[in-house]
């Protein structure tokens, strides 16, 4: 497991349906699942990781806010390590959130059949509007 403070200073963080990225001062990307920080990427030698880290700033901040909200929604759902599992249970099925419930409760992860109620309704409002938005305005993570 890598630790954060060992690659500088955090310019840069987004969270994802899976877990969270960090973009830091020495040119790594880590990324954390929930089992902690791990180096993900490099950045290519000669890449300023300030400028990247500004370029990432603007690409998150350019999400749709139907998948921001969605993604929020996950985290208040569930802890980091869960975090994928909700995800791939509501794409599977977005219209059953208790089945949703049941296939977590397997794990003991304690989450409530509230949150993933509003989870899958976010899913499917995300879903609509990124299924009508041009391309450049939805990102993959």
């Amino acid at each position: 497991m890598a630790t954060l403070y060992k690659h500088g200073e955090k310019l840069a963080t987004r969270e994802t349906t899976s877990g969270r990225i960090a973009v830091m001062s020495d040119g790594q990307i880590m990324r954390n699942q929930g089992q902690g920080w791990k180096l993900w990427k490099r950045l290519k030698p000669g890449v300023d990781p300030a400028e990247y880290a500004r370029k990432f700033r603007e690409r998150s901040a350019a999400i749709m806010p139907e998948v921001r909200m969605y993604i929020e929604a996950l985290a208040d759902a569930v802890d980091l390590e869960h975090r994928w599992m909700l995800h791939e249970s509501i794409v599977a099925m977005p219209e059953d959130p208790d089945g949703c419930w049941s296939a977590l409760d397997d794990y003991g992860c304690g989450a409530d059949l509230d949150d993933i109620v509003k989870a899958c309704r976010l899913y499917l409002v995300a879903e609509k509007a990124t299924k009508t938005a041009p391309v450049s305005e939805v990102s993959p993570c």
